[in-house]
Formats: C-alpha cells, structure tokens, sequence
C-alpha cells in the first residue's frame, strides 16, 4: 500500500505540478518540440535571419517576404477526429505543414483527418 501511494504522488507531482528542476516553459516547449517546428520551416524553404544566441528566439523569414517566429508556432488539430485548420475562428495563421492523420472508425463525418503546423506572421 505504501509503494502505491509513492507511486501515485510520483505520477501526479509529474504530471501536473510540471518541471521540478526550474527549466523555464520556453525550455520545456522546445524540448518537447523535438525540432518539428524548425523542420516545417525549413521544408516551406524558411531561412534563418536572426539566431537566437544564448536560449533567445530566432527569426526566419518565409519565400514571400513573411517574417515567422518559432515562438509564435503551434500544431492545430486532435483528437480522434482531427481537423487541423490555421484559418478557422480561433487562432490565425500561416499554414507550415500539414499531416494526414488516421481517422477513427467513428469518425465518418470527416473525409479526412488532419494536424497543421501555424504559426502567426510578424
């Protein structure tokens, strides 16, 4: 009992009271990212212009002209039924990648199922 009550705490001060070492939320986020953002920028043939030296953003800019921080990025679309959509009513933005995604069988509503790579223009 007293090993699955440690266990227990272990996984809820993991889960939901965050980084224990006092990495920074930026930190954490690229971490996470694992590079997937700076791969989708480089596929849409973004080029570096401003490094971010000593853990500071960078800036890339896009082949129309459009400026991106990686910063200002996010993945739209989960869920079982994922429609991943850079343009609808909530956040705006540019589109980087789109990825087809498997739908559930549930999911008949949907012709195909999507995530989006965004990332709002500066």
């Amino acid at each position: 009992m007293k090993v699955c009550l440690t266990v227990v705490a272990c996984l809820v001060s993991a889960c939901c009271l965050g980084p224990s070492n006092g990495a920074s939320v930026t930190n954490e986020r690229v971490k996470r990212d694992g590079g997937v953002i700076t791969g989708a920028l480089i596929s849409a043939g973004a080029s570096l212009l401003t490094g971010g030296g000593g853990g500071g953003s960078s800036t890339w800019v896009l082949p129309d002209g459009q400026k991106i921080n990686p910063d200002k990025c996010w993945q739209d679309g989960s869920g079982p039924c994922a429609n991943g959509n850079c343009l609808d009513a909530g956040r705006r933005g540019i589109v980087l990648k789109e990825t087809t995604v498997a739908c559930k069988w549930f999911c008949f509503h949907r012709s195909h199922c999507k995530t989006q790579i965004c990332c709002r223009g500066e």
